[in-house]
């Protein structure tokens, strides 16, 4: 439940939206709700805008299906009023400030596009641990590489390519053997440099998922990192796959 300030908040949203001839088919009077907020107290401000509430709240509705008198349908005029606070930031100091410092979800998504300056990587340290994945994909884009390598093995599988895609696994393999996602945790195998004693206990591991179609690759590629005589050792415990089976048999006839 969002907190009797956000409440507030919102309800001055849709106090202050109105039909209009756009594609949106709705418009907000920012001024006004630019000057509620800038009127609040600090501990209400940040009320609102720390408020776990905009970690799940929509960034876009369907313009179809708006309803300004839905709670969870003002997320374009959220981004349009952060928008409004970034360009008169001079004019309503203390909600720039607040955001800048309490945002969280939702509108710290929208702060990271619209604040400029030193300012957006101040967000974007911010919310590179946020549980929104919006606010987390944001800041992959934009970080510094050293400070994204927390997000390696994000739980989204669009965090973890864009993370991938600025980090290769080709020039920084040692980052990515544990890799969550198969292709970029096969890449980095094959370009990293494994201890003997590494690639069997990786071995080991990966045997007891030979179900799942692509682990034989996973062996495959750790297997090619053995001699032949290491090889011997490593027959049995790879299971009976039939990839990790012509294997063996390539290798070793």
């Amino acid at each position: 439940m969002p907190t009797k300030d956000t409440i507030n908040f919102i309800n001055v949203i849709r106090n202050n939206a109105f039909k209009a001839g756009t594609y949106y088919g709705v418009d907000y009077d920012f001024k006004a709700i630019s000057t509620y907020v800038e009127s609040l107290s600090e501990i209400s401000k940040q009320s609102i805008f720390s408020d776990k509430f905009w970690n799940k709240y929509p960034k876009y509705v369907c313009w179809r299906s708006h309803d300004i008198s839905n709670i969870k349908a003002h997320g374009r005029g959220l981004s349009l009023f952060v928008k409004h606070i970034s360009y008169n930031r001079r004019k309503y100091p203390k909600t720039y400030k607040s955001i800048l410092l309490n945002s969280k979800g939702v509108i710290l998504n929208n702060a990271i596009d619209s604040f400029s300056g030193k300012d957006i990587l101040k967000l974007a340290k911010r919310g590179v641990s946020s549980s929104d994945p919006r606010v987390r994909k944001s800041c992959a884009r934009i970080l510094p590489i050293s400070m994204i390598t927390g997000l390696i093995n994000d739980s989204d599988y669009s965090i973890r390519k864009i993370v991938a895609t600025r980090i290769s696994p080709a020039a920084r393999p040692e980052l990515f053997i544990n890799s969550e996602s198969y292709a970029v945790k096969i890449n980095a195998i094959i370009a990293s440099s494994l201890d003997r004693d590494i690639i069997f206990s990786m071995l080991q591991e990966s045997a007891k998922n030979t179900n799942k179609w692509y682990v034989s690759k996973e062996i495959v590629a750790l297997l090619d990192k053995l001699d032949d005589n290491d090889l011997l050792f490593a027959v049995d415990m790879c299971g009976k796959n039939a990839v990790i089976t012509d294997y063996f048999k390539d290798r070793l006839s």
